[in-house]
């Protein structure tokens, strides 16, 4: 019952595992295409932002390149007005020395005149002199500007009367003034020319810094439109990455519910699969319990190693053992205190007996009960575990009979007509063969001189003491106080017969150690038993270690017929 529920839990536990490795898997596969998804939304990302920065630098190339365009432009239009200006200048220069070369022109111009018209108010003022002089001369008395000698003028000089009436005859002062009339008009010609000049070279470099102006304004425009055309741009890049970023989690928010329902649904089968294998294991366990009494009393039959392989209907092989311990313990007078008791006396103190001894059992690795006949108690050690050490065996089979006696001393005999009860014990260590004679009714049974050996130490022990061979001596002498005991006859091959040494177990060595019953002196061994006890002995007793054999075990004479020791 034990190994099946370890089993069921084995099984169980190697579900869950698998479970466990189902769900570590597919949160793997869901991280993986997490991950993935992370990937390529990196990938995208970093696209994305290549993409933008490419455009950015694009951007700003081709407002670099307009720029400079337009900067080399202004520089042109800058050189062509500083062209246009100093050709206006030097045609201001030339235009006022043109004005200047007039002006000498001009003065020249009047100042030949002026000199003609000295020249010729000096000639006329001689011809007056002359004709002034004429008139004393002819004795003429007129005065000047009277109509007499305005009339003999304009008779005689009638030139002079011309040029008197054009003004040629005017005074010098105001000729000069004139000249000099003429002179400030040049002189102011010549001043607004020169002002106009300086006006229009001014003008032009104004014209320039306003042509500057505009160009700077302009260029500034354009950067300012620049400027605003970046952040438009990258207010859309912002935009499209926070969208782009919303379907990213979206995308990554479906994985995660996807790889929740996928987990619950796992969850949910893995449930139903615990619960139907649970359901299989408490059905299992039911049958188990109700197999268990079954189990235990086939357990109880014949050893786990066999009743497990009749259970698997494996075939079961004679097993040869080199080295087991038995043991075999008898009541005393059995057949004496049986027809003194009741049959349920007899039962009830077998049955305490009995289970108090398998009690004892249970202390031990492998000590193994053969079978229990009437009175008779037999067990073996060595039988399941043949890794174990033979000493170790007979060890722990002593101690089991040492155990035996103890209970015996103080079992319970209230219901009993007599106040105790007494057994004999035999143990001997040997060789002998295990197998299943009958498997339609399974009986382990153990065959060879080891069983027959056992008996006759059984039947020659003193009651309350524990009767070993030579053999059992050899492998327990270290720890327990032994005494000879007197030596017992056995027959040997063709009918000889043949002594072999006894013991006495005083109890272990060591202080308080001392055992009860010191052993009897050596020597050949007279049993005498009754007729009720010689035949409880033929039914113990076991003889004939192989097939064919023909050995006997002889107690003064007396053969024991039976030749094996059966389980039950």
């Amino acid at each position: 019952m034990f190994h099946a529920r370890v089993l069921a839990q084995m099984v169980r536990n190697q579900k869950e595992i698998e479970q466990l490795r189902e769900i570590h898997l597919l949160q793997l596969k869901h991280i993986t295409r997490y991950c993935d998804r992370e990937i390529e939304i990196i990938d995208e990302t970093e696209s994305m932002l290549a993409d933008h920065t490419a455009r950015e630098q694009k951007q700003e190339a081709h407002f670099q390149s307009v720029q400079e365009l337009e900067e080399a432009r202004i520089q042109a239009q800058l050189a062509t007005v500083r062209v246009q200006v100093e050709q206006h200048h030097v045609h201001e220069i030339a235009k006022q020395a043109r004005q200047l070369h007039r002006r000498e022109a001009r003065e020249l111009v009047a100042r030949q005149k002026r000199d003609a018209r000295s020249r010729e108010r000096n000639f006329w003022q001689h011809e007056e002199e002359l004709f002034n002089a004429h008139l004393a001369a002819v004795g003429m008395q007129a005065a000047s500007g009277t109509p007499e000698y305005t009339a003999k003028l304009q008779e005689l000089l009638p030139a002079f009367v011309e040029a008197a009436a054009s003004g040629s005859l005017t005074d010098d002062d105001e000729d000069s003034n004139a000249i000099d009339l003429d002179d400030d008009d040049l002189d102011v010609e010549v001043g607004e020319g020169g002002e106009q000049g300086l006006t229009f070279e001014a003008a032009d470099m104004r014209e320039v810094e306003r042509q500057q102006a505009r160009e700077m304004a302009m260029l500034d425009a354009m950067r300012k439109q620049h400027r605003a055309s970046m952040r438009k741009l990258k207010k859309q890049h912002r935009k499209v990455r926070e969208a782009a970023r919303g379907e990213q989690s979206k995308s990554l928010q479906a994985i995660l519910e996807a790889q929740s329902a996928d987990v619950e649904r796992l969850k949910e089968q893995q449930a139903k699969e615990m619960k139907a294998l649970e359901e299989s294991q408490a059905a299992s366990d039911k049958l188990e319990e109700d197999n268990k009494l079954s189990n235990d009393r086939l357990y109880a039959l014949l050893p786990r190693f066999i009743a497990d392989k009749m259970k698997a209907a494996q075939t079961i092989e004679p097993i040869p053992y080199e080295n087991v311990t038995v043991l075999i313990a008898d009541i005393v007078s059995f057949t004496s205190l049986s027809s003194k008791s009741s049959a349920n006396q007899v039962v009830n103190l077998l049955n305490r007996l009995y289970s108090e001894m398998d009690n004892t059992l249970d202390r031990f690795e492998d000590v193994y009960k053969l079978e229990t006949i009437g009175d008779a108690y037999c067990i073996v050690a060595g039988v399941n575990n043949r890794e174990r050490s033979v000493r170790a065996n007979a060890l722990d089979v002593i101690e089991c009979a040492l155990a035996f006696i103890d209970i015996v001393q103080n079992l319970d005999m209230s219901d009993q007509v007599q106040d105790h009860i007494q057994i004999r014990v035999g143990v001997h260590t040997g060789p002998a063969v295990g197998g299943v004679a009958n498997p339609s009714m399974p009986k382990f049974s153990l065959f060879g001189d080891t069983i027959s050996v056992t008996g006759v130490l059984e039947q020659t022990s003193r009651p309350m003491h524990v009767h070993i061979s030579g053999a059992t001596c050899e492998l327990v002498q270290d720890e327990y106080e032994l005494d000879v005991s007197e030596s017992i006859v056995v027959d040997g091959p063709q009918n000889s017969k043949k002594k072999l040494p006894a013991y006495w177990v005083a109890g272990r060595k060591g202080p308080g150690g001392a055992g009860s019953g010191r052993g009897a002196r050596a020597g050949s061994l007279s049993y005498s038993g009754s007729g009720t006890d010689s035949r409880k002995m033929s039914a113990l007793a076991a003889a004939g270690a192989g097939a064919g054999a023909d050995k006997r075990v002889t107690i003064q004479g007396m053969p024991l017929s039976r030749g094996s020791q059966n389980v039950q």
